[in-house]
């Protein structure tokens, strides 16, 4: 369980940028969506690919919210459940209202300390009077919901774009592809991340964030399959159950009661995770190796990247929080891929450059404004038209091995 906190927008960056459209399709091929914001940690118990979340990728473009969660879903209805929390307030326990396809059985689930639900996703394919994949959306606490059944048009596969209701004023695009026969292994035990980062297709959709409450900032998603039922939650949650973890059913012992009520906070880890709405500065590059958080440390940039404004803010998402620990930015020249530490050195030690802030992250978020006069000794060497690679390095004693570890990198073309 971590503390997470809600940055404002001011330093908040999109974790992953994205440089062409995104278009929902049900594969992430040819999607710049960035890196993955989770890898799964721990084998199916809902069958090898009939249900399986092997990572998930997000982006934002155009004022909508691009969501990939590649894996498979049973033709059974079994259900996709997507929390969302993009506001303050919301339901830490959730109260089973407006109640949209039986989810009041779920009524006195309780979420991580420090998720408070505010929107809830359903998507679900199965065969009753034909094949269909319907798709609901609602604001909790409230009478608003909107279900759409068949959206792709009598079968189980495609994609499809909704209407419009009382809980979305824009239409939702979704998709799935059924296609995976690879990823993550049936059983309760640990994965093999890379082959979950292997597969390409599963699940997309695309809302309106002005539907999700506007969020500028921080969005906070509890991700899992459950039953047809939504009485019998599986073992598949982003963020991740720790392995070995058998499925939770109904009760969290793997027990079928006809409800949903068990309480998160009794599972190692947050069962949620962060992403940061905002546009980009900048674009990623380098792979980030998973830290002792569950997940790996994600860079990204606010602002913009000229050297005049001196207005850049760097953020780093998903650092080890049990508890949090100091590390610094670093920046240079040149970008590279160098096994260090735990993780990977990004960026050249050619013309490396070390900020002198070395601050502690909070909730496993840190944020840092770039002064490209006085954050480095002698000044950040930026040049106009030229790029600069920007990354995290920060302590993690709890993962032993290295005792430390890197984010992803940043490339900036910087402007005058």
């Amino acid at each position: 369980m971590k503390l997470t906190i809600t940055l404002p927008l001011g330093i908040i960056a999109l974790a992953g940028s994205a440089r062409s459209q995104v278009v929902v399709d049900g594969t992430i091929a040819g999607d710049a969506y960035g890196p993955a914001v989770q890898v799964q940690f721990t084998q199916t118990q809902f069958g090898d690919n009939l249900s399986e979340l092997n990572a998930a990728y997000m982006t934002v473009e155009g004022g909508r919210l691009f969501i990939a969660l590649t894996g498979n879903l049973e033709s059974n209805f079994n259900k996709l459940e997507i929390f969302v929390d993009s506001q303050p307030g919301g339901e830490n326990v959730f109260t089973g209202v407006p109640g949209n396809d039986n989810t009041g059985v779920m009524t006195g689930l309780t979420f991580d300390m420090g998720f408070e639900a505010d929107y809830h996703i359903i998507l679900r394919r199965g065969s009753f009077m034909g094949d269909k994949f319907d798709i609901d959306i609602a604001e909790l606490g409230t009478a608003n919901f909107s279900s759409y059944f068949d959206v792709f048009g009598g079968t189980t596969e495609g994609s499809g774009t909704t209407g419009t209701g009382p809980a979305n004023a824009s239409p939702i695009e979704v998709a799935y592809d059924d296609s995976n026969v690879a990823g993550i292994l049936s059983g309760i035990g640990v994965t093999n991340q890379a082959n979950a980062l292997a597969v390409l297709t599963g699940m997309e959709l695309s809302v309106d964030l002005a539907d999700l409450g506007s969020p500028g900032g921080i969005i906070k998603f509890c991700i899992f399959v459950n039953g047809s039922n939504h009485d019998f939650a599986s073992n598949q949650f982003f963020g991740s159950v720790g392995p070995p973890q058998s499925n939770l059913g109904g009760d969290g012992f793997g027990n079928f009661n006809g409800l949903l009520n068990f309480d998160l906070n009794s599972f190692a880890g947050d069962q949620f995770f962060d992403f940061a709405a905002a546009n980009p500065v900048g674009s990623n590059y380098c792979l980030a190796a998973v830290n002792s958080s569950g997940s790996a440390a994600i860079i990204s940039g606010l602002g913009s990247a000229s050297i005049s404004s001196n207005d850049l803010t760097l953020v780093c998402l998903q650092l080890p929080t049990s508890p949090d620990h100091p590390g610094i930015f670093i920046a240079g020249p040149a970008q590279a891929q160098i096994p260090f530490f735990n993780g990977f050195l990004c960026v050249d030690p050619v013309g490396l450059q070390r900020f002198f802030n070395a601050a502690v992250s909070v909730g496993g978020v840190i944020s840092e404004a770039v002064d490209y006069g006085t954050s480095a000794a002698g000044g950040l060497n930026v040049v106009a038209g030229s790029s600069y690679f920007y990354q995290r390095w920060f302590r993690d004693p709890v993962a032993g091995g290295g005792n430390a570890n890197f984010s992803d990198g940043l490339e900036v073309v910087h402007t005058p």
